[in-house]
């Protein structure tokens, strides 16, 4: 006869010795929502960089952005609130940058108040990390995205607003830390076609209004023949990159073979 043996188990983990999770540690980051409030992302910028060894004023680090799918559920957590951290809160929720529509923090009405349509199933992360090395990397902001069935968010409402995001992140990291990052990194999805439209030099000067930092860029064209790329110049001094690996590019582009209406580029 078999003996069932469960997978902490199996791992060789005991969860009942594991450390609780200290949500409140002044020494990281809190990236839960963080962008709700531009003095919570400027500390977790300036802590990122101070454990990454970034030295004041130097670009020597990079900010990623992706998306994380989650299993909708709610739970119960402390040290998230603010204004009182002691207090729970239910997690779960999607994120508003309306505070009426956030369900980003639900107290306990909210939550019996609350429908399967409330629950985030993806989030988005910004992350910094060192220019010459991924072996460390700090979340500097995470935010639950709204569901389609919401009815919150279009394909291109969500572009433009990781475009925001992006711009009040970089805005905040360089009045922060004194200097914007050399170079942002991400994947090609749809959340990010207006970002990386812009790293590429492909977007109007209205469109770059439209976000915190990008405002205050240039598109610098280069004179090549038969090459209709530009360079995204941040206050006609600093040069801001953009990486999108080939892998993501090839996946991206055999997504849109397979698809009866498609936009080759």
């Amino acid at each position: 006869m078999y003996k069932l043996i469960c997978m902490p188990r199996l791992l060789g983990v005991n969860p009942r010795i594991l450390p609780k999770v200290n949500l409140t540690n002044d020494f990281l980051p809190r990236p839960f929502i963080a962008s709700q409030s531009d003095s919570t992302i400027k500390n977790n910028v300036q802590i990122a960089l101070d454990l990454l060894d970034v030295q004041p004023c130097c670009r020597d680090y990079i900010v990623v952005c992706d998306e994380t799918a989650w299993c909708p559920m709610l739970d119960l957590v402390t040290g998230l609130k603010p204004e009182n951290q002691q207090e729970m809160v239910y997690i779960g929720g999607f994120f508003s940058p309306i505070p009426e529509e956030s369900k980003a923090l639900m107290t306990l009405e909210g939550m019996k108040e609350s429908t399967d349509e409330d629950l985030s199933r993806l989030s988005q992360h910004y992350i910094v990390s060192r220019a010459n090395t991924n072996h460390q990397t700090f979340c500097v902001d995470l935010l639950p995205r709204a569901p389609k069935a919401s009815g919150i968010e279009s394909a291109s409402s969500s572009a433009l607003n990781t475009f925001k995001e992006m711009g009040k992140l970089l805005w905040n990291a360089s009045t922060a830390h004194g200097a914007p990052p050399i170079s942002i990194a991400f994947d090609a999805g749809t959340a990010h076609s207006i970002l990386n439209r812009s790293l590429m030099g492909l977007v109007s000067p209205e469109t770059l209004q439209q976000a915190k930092f990008f405002d205050k860029c240039s598109i610098k064209q280069v004179e090549l023949p038969c090459f209709n790329f530009g360079v995204l110049i941040h206050q006609n001094k600093d040069v801001l990159l953009g990486c999108l690996d080939l892998r993501h590019v090839l996946k991206r582009y055999a997504f849109h073979l397979a698809t009866a209406s498609r936009f080759l580029e």
